[in-house]
């Protein structure tokens, strides 16, 4: 009995795709992706053989498998994740003009994926799109939360963070500080959900803390960098707890945070930060070695970065010892971001 089977079949898949993404190794999240089309393929027929109550259903599958492409990395992937993408929210734009207070939550959020899949792509034109994206995001859910604001307000948060990050990438000043707003305003929020569901809301809280320590620091003060610090500390101390529990989920957040802390410690200029720097540095670089090992293509960008960073940390210790070590560090990243521009320039 196809016609009878085949919905529940599709959800099926569906969620059992996210779950499996959930878990954060490769063999889980390439099954993830196969279900997820498999879900899509499913929806596609029924709409073809019968009607189009499921095209929600297919926006869905679509905005999922996007989302696990993406993970996935590599040009091929992130290509593929923009043209799922953009259906999703070309199909949900249309269907929120219709029935605007049932769509228009599943309209936002699939804005805000595309921001992001539309942000990795690099060009200026793509970025200016994930801008508009993720401001019509923050705005369609600002809205809702007019008439329910507990629902919608790690909703609010997600949007968020990611409007701060495409503003953060904006070269003009104004754009700056409209991102520091955003993560502080975040934080806020996700403060507010961790005091009623601290499982559910750690990880949001500990992005949100690394996006703003990272605003943070783009403010000259002593002060703006002083709590930076601080925020990036505590996205590090959040996520070494998450990673004790979920080592596959959490690791590339925790390589992540730390990144970010050699960063703003270094930005102090004394001897023991200096120090400090490098430490999270070489356990951010030794982190995402481990994860390059499992999944090359995902990872490789962020490898390259952590010894970018690494390399930076090393020289400022002096010594010939370290410089030698910098030097090889530096030498690795640049081949990697040579294999890289050669796949996708």
């Amino acid at each position: 009995q196809p016609a009878a089977y085949l919905p529940g079949l599709a959800a099926s898949l569906n969620n059992l795709a996210i779950r499996l993404s959930e878990q954060g190794d490769a063999a889980s999240r390439d099954e993830s992706i196969v279900l997820a089309a498999e879900a899509a393929d499913i929806y596609v027929k029924l709409i073809a053989d019968q009607t189009t109550a499921y095209l929600p259903q297919l926006a869905n599958s679509l905005g999922n498998l996007a989302n696990f492409l993406s993970e996935q990395g590599g040009a091929e992937s992130h290509r593929r994740a923009l043209m799922f993408s953009r259906e999703a929210v070309r199909m949900r734009r249309k269907f929120a003009e219709k029935e605007p207070t049932k769509f228009l939550p599943d309209l936002a959020a699939s804005l805000n994926n595309l921001s992001t899949h539309l942000s990795v792509q690099g060009d200026a034109a793509s970025q200016g799109e994930a801008l508009a994206c993720a401001k019509e995001a923050v705005v369609i859910f600002r809205k809702l939360m007019e008439e329910q604001p507990t629902i919608y307000l790690s909703a609010l948060a997600t949007s968020m963070i990611t409007f701060s990050n495409r503003l953060s990438e904006q070269v003009d000043a104004a754009s700056r500080y409209e991102a520091l707003e955003c993560a502080q305003e975040c934080v806020s929020i996700c403060r507010e959900l961790v005091a009623e569901q601290p499982a559910a809301y750690l990880p949001m809280l500990a992005k949100s803390l690394n996006n703003l320590a990272s605003r943070l620091s783009n403010r000259s003060d002593a002060v703006s960098r002083t709590q930076a610090v601080a925020c990036a500390k505590e996205s590090v101390v959040i996520n070494r707890k998450l990673v004790a529990h979920q080592p596959a989920a959490h690791l590339p957040d925790l390589a992540l945070s730390l990144n970010t802390l050699a960063h703003r410690l270094s930005e102090q200029r004394d001897a023991a930060a200096c120090g400090e720097a490098l430490s999270c540095a070489q356990e951010a670089a030794d982190i995402r070695h481990k994860l390059v090992a499992e999944r090359p293509t995902a990872y490789l960008p962020d490898r390259a970065a952590s010894l970018s960073n690494l390399a930076i940390r090393l020289k400022e210790q002096g010594g010939p010892g370290s410089r030698i070590e910098s030097f090889f560090c530096t030498w690795e990243a640049l081949n990697i971001r040579r294999r890289l521009a050669a796949e996708q320039p």
